[in-house]
């Protein structure tokens, strides 16, 4: 098994990470093993660990879903008559926020 290097959160440092909200991953990167519930590290420390990313993938990975995730809403922009770009916008707009809106995008992606 190959070592992966994740990121993942420190649940005792969460105070500080509500603070720094836009980078709510950066509280401790280490040399994780991606074991779950806990890595090594955080049972050596006797913390728990909350990993940013689901079981299975790495960094890395979960960056290029993401990122295919925008692509596709970009792509139906270019793509779209101005109804389905309308359609589109309002979506966008309607969600909380830009990723909450591309990841229910895509969930009506995948369910076609």
């Amino acid at each position: 098994m190959t070592r992966m290097r994740l990121r993942h959160i420190n649940k005792s440092n969460q105070s500080v990470l509500e603070a720094l909200r836009s980078k709510p991953h950066v509280s401790r990167v280490g040399s994780c093993n991606g074991d779950r519930p806990s890595c090594q590290m955080c049972i050596d420390r006797a913390t728990d660990c909350e990993y940013t990313v689901g079981a299975g993938l790495s960094q890395r990975q979960a960056m290029n879903q993401r990122l295919e995730a925008y692509k596709y809403v970009l792509d139906l922009l270019r793509q779209g008559s101005v109804t389905e770009c309308r359609t589109l916008l309002l979506s966008l707009k309607s969600h909380g926020s830009v990723a909450e809106a591309v990841e229910s995008i895509n969930r009506v992606r995948w369910t076609r």
